[in-house]
């Protein structure tokens, strides 16, 4: 039986929160219909949620205020103590809630770790908050626009003309059936660390930008090819127009007509990754071509030389672009990377060892770091996390050879 996919996790706990509206309710109902084998699944997924949510009653308790109330009825009755036990339901409620939230991701997406030891408190007053949609534009001209999520910019070019539109967390560049061929460099999109932005480019085709990275692209495609250029993070889906699109990074070049598929090729990472989703591709490491199937990964070191194709499940490599974090067998020291770009934080590892500590699991990408480290904290035996403003050091748990 196949998991439950991403995008229908996210509507499942959207819609157990009632944040869906009518046209992801008739998307999720459609699904449920089309998959019964997994009703007992979701039945349980509910059951847990409504014990979350009794729990979070106990999290709005104000201690002191509410013994201040009861003191004032009670304290003229002999004998009275009070006892502190909404102070410990507070507590109690403060760490369950997002182990069990995060453990409604953990066991609906992906195995579960055979050993779960207590938990290891995060400290940290604020929580570590996750990323948000943001970017800047530079125009061929040198000119430098820093996108706004809930902005109607317009962007033009040196002569005045409207080449594109930024709103609703994306920027979308137009057509010109009657351009004539310029001399122009290309415009670029960077994203920073902490952020991540949408571009339509002037063919149609849609990339997702993902944070810390950077994307070249002309105002308009001319002459037998479309060229991109990009360093660190994209998911592109190609519109296809009858004329090959090419994704040139630092090692490789991608080369496709309409098709779906994830680059990865941060300068901080030992290899370049190529995800395909749906269509076909051709990927030209050196002076060699390799074509992949749907569902299939290139993986290409430029340090030993290798390339390797395996089969992948491409949701493990995509999902950031659907609000989720998802990790299979995926070392801590990996790991690590990509937080540290959503969150702009920096990890400290305590010794080689613990880099090497494996987590199987998924959460949503607005929940806090806090949050996270406390799931990835109560699936291991071995590491433990401690915040202290930007900085998360790495250690072993006490007791743990």
């Amino acid at each position: 039986m196949e998991k439950i996919p991403s995008h229908i996790i996210c509507l499942l706990l959207s819609s157990l929160k009632g944040q869906l509206n009518n046209a992801d309710q008739t998307q999720l109902q459609n699904w449920l219909e089309a998959h019964p084998e997994h009703h007992k699944e979701i039945k349980q997924l509910e059951n847990t949620l409504q014990k979350v949510i009794q729990v979070a009653h106990f999290k709005q308790i104000q201690p002191e205020k509410a013994w201040k109330n009861i003191d004032t009825h009670t304290s003229k009755r002999p004998g009275w103590k009070k006892k502190p036990i909404l102070t410990r339901y507070s507590i109690a409620a403060g760490l369950l809630i997002p182990l069990l939230i995060g453990g409604i991701l953990l066991s609906r997406l992906l195995p579960k770790e055979k050993n779960t030891p207590a938990l290891s408190l995060v400290t940290k007053p604020e929580p570590v908050k996750p990323g948000s949609t943001k970017a800047v534009l530079e125009l061929s001209s040198g000119e430098k626009i820093v996108l706004e999520e809930s902005a109607n910019q317009k962007i033009r070019n040196t002569k005045g003309e409207i080449i594109g539109v930024n709103t609703t967390n994306t920027i979308a560049f137009k057509s010109s059936a009657n351009s004539c061929k310029i001399t122009e460099k290309p415009n670029h999109i960077y994203v920073p660390i902490g952020g991540e932005y949408n571009v339509i480019l002037s063919d149609g085709t849609q990339i997702w930008v993902n944070s810390d990275s950077r994307l070249s692209f002309p105002d308009h495609f001319y002459g037998a090819e479309r060229v991109v250029e990009l360093s660190g993070e994209a998911y592109f889906q190609v519109k296809h127009d009858g004329k090959p699109f090419i994704v040139k990074t630092k090692h490789s070049a991608i080369r496709v007509l309409g098709t779906a598929f994830n680059v990865c090729c941060y300068k901080d990472e030992a290899s370049e990754q190529i995800t395909l989703v749906k269509g076909a591709v051709k990927v030209k490491v050196g002076k060699k071509n390799y074509p992949l199937r749907p569902g299939e990964q290139l993986r290409s070191n430029p340090d030993s030389n290798t390339v390797e194709i395996r089969k992948v499940n491409t949701e493990l490599y995509t999902s950031w672009k659907d609000n989720l974090f998802r990790f299979q067998d995926m070392p801590i020291e990996d790991i690590a990377l990509k937080l540290k770009r959503w969150y702009d934080v920096n990890f400290i590892f305590q010794n080689e060892e613990s880099k090497k500590y494996r987590f199987t699991g998924a959460v949503e990408k607005n929940t806090s770091l806090n949050e996270l480290l406390r799931l990835i904290e109560s699936t291991s035996t071995n590491i433990k996390f401690e915040i202290k403003e930007k900085e998360i050091t790495v250690t072993k748990k006490q007791g743990v050879r």
